[in-house]
């Protein structure tokens, strides 16, 4: 028997069960003798925001024939009690159940799920779920209620947690929730995350009923901490709580070529205020991510650049989209290093370190070209183009990427390191810096990204 909750897109977000039949062993069902029967019906789950029953549209969470509720009775034993048929449509779900037997008692407590083996009503919430709407399957369902005439309405006795994040990266594979306050201990590991390109990741979480502390934050394939959020909350059983969207900054990955020693740190600053910045450890025993960076793979290290949840810096906006960074990687407080001088945070950043003829961080740079005014809004139109040249050789013209309505990048292979590169761009009225023709190029060499503002 499966039982499934279905989050639907309407006014306010739904959920609602549906199950398939079961086939019960007749042994079971058919034992000569009385037959006792109760009246369940099934209790609505609320959004504890808009205070809304989250439901389909004939607003009930629904029993199947076959359905199974554990019934403990006064003298405290259990019984198997079946349901006769599906709800109904109408404005009252309550439906038959029966068990047929001897029956020691009379029925006190109700329930849901039963389980032939470990009845689940007696487990603990659940330590790991296998996907990311896992947790809305009848496995994580807890049902009670108290028997009287004959009949009850159940309740959920744990409440619900959907969590989101967005522009998470590849490498992210489970969610993980911890509760951070005594007598509300609980840990689960939501595993199911598999994205082929930087997305949304959407986790359902069966928690604890009550006000409390907890954690939940985003593991990497390595079962690293990676990303995560810490509030304090109600969570009201029966209800499911929407936590707000919560998106991740853009990555940096060192991937050092297997210069792994101890003695590594890497430097991030502001690359127009070198009071703004960090500095991390590749391995500092007994530290944790990010002040220790996370190894990614055998060799490469990574930080998601979110100062507001990570970095220790008094202006928390210096990593903001769009601004220039520094970045060296370097061994030991003293010793060697490979730095550039400026990378722009409009995308995620991969640095390799060269140590060889000379020192650098090797990526894919880009050089920008940014119309900041109106008179270059209506003479550079909706394309730029540009003419470049390595090392004193004409290479070629090319289109620019648009990054934003007035910003446009070239980029770079990152084998041009640390070569003389040339560039000048192209309007309506013919070459920038200078007339068609001329040779007078804007030049520097590959170790960093320029935005050069056009008027």
């Amino acid at each position: 028997m499966k039982k499934y909750i279905y989050i639907l897109a309407a006014s306010a977000v739904v959920l609602a069960c549906s199950k398939e039949s079961v086939t019960e062993e007749p042994a079971e069902i058919e034992t000569p003798g009385e037959v006792h029967e109760l009246f369940v019906s099934l209790p609505e789950m609320t959004d504890p925001d808009t205070k809304a029953a989250i439901s389909t549209t004939d607003g009930k969470f629904t029993w199947t024939a076959g359905d199974a509720i554990a019934v403990k009775t006064s003298t405290n034993h259990t019984y198997k009690f079946i349901a006769a048929s599906n709800s109904s449509s109408g404005s009252s779900n309550a439906v038959r159940f029966t068990y047929t037997g001897a029956m020691d008692g009379t029925p006190a407590t109700i329930y849901y799920p039963w389980k032939d083996t470990t009845p689940h009503y007696e487990d603990q919430l659940p330590t790991s779920i296998d996907a990311l709407d896992g947790a809305l399957s009848e496995d994580y369902i807890r049902l009670s209620g108290t028997v009287s005439n004959n009949s009850a309405t159940l309740s959920y006795t744990n409440a619900f947690l959907k969590v989101k994040f967005t522009n998470v990266p590849t490498f992210a594979s489970k969610v993980k929730f911890e509760s951070l306050a005594s007598g509300y201990e609980q840990t689960v590991l939501v595993s199911g995350i598999s994205l082929s390109s930087k997305g949304t990741v959407e986790a359902y979480i069966p928690v604890k009923a009550g006000n409390y502390k907890f954690s939940v934050y985003l593991v990497d394939t390595a079962d690293n901490y990676m990303f995560g959020r810490t509030t304090t909350k109600t969570l009201t059983a029966g209800s499911l709580l929407k936590m707000a969207s919560t998106e991740l900054g853009h990555v940096l990955t060192i991937d050092p070529n297997g210069w792994q020693d101890k003695n590594k740190y890497l430097y991030i600053w502001q690359s127009d205020n070198t009071s703004n910045n960090y500095k991390f450890r590749i391995y500092d025993e007994g530290g944790a991510y990010p002040y220790q960076l996370n190894i990614l793979n055998d060799h490469a290290f990574y930080v998601i650049l979110d100062p507001k949840r990570h970095l220790n810096s008094s202006n928390n906006e210096w990593l903001s989209e769009g601004l220039g960074i520094g970045v060296a990687f370097q061994m030991g407080n003293s010793g060697n290093s490979s730095e550039t001088p400026r990378v722009f945070l409009y995308r995620d950043i991969t640095l390799t370190p060269v140590y060889v003829s000379s020192t650098g961080l090797k990526t894919n740079y880009r050089t920008y070209l940014n119309k900041r005014s109106d008179n270059a809004k209506n003479n550079w139109g909706s394309v730029a183009k540009v003419h470049i040249k390595t090392a004193g050789s004409y290479t070629g013209e090319y289109t620019m990427t648009s990054q934003t309505t007035d910003l446009f990048y070239y980029e770079n292979s990152a084998d041009d390191f640390n070569k003389s590169m040339s560039y000048r761009f192209h309007n309506t009225h013919g070459w920038y810096p200078t007339g068609a023709g001329s040779e007078d190029y804007w030049t520097y060499t590959l170790n960093q990204e320029y935005i050069y503002d056009v008027d």
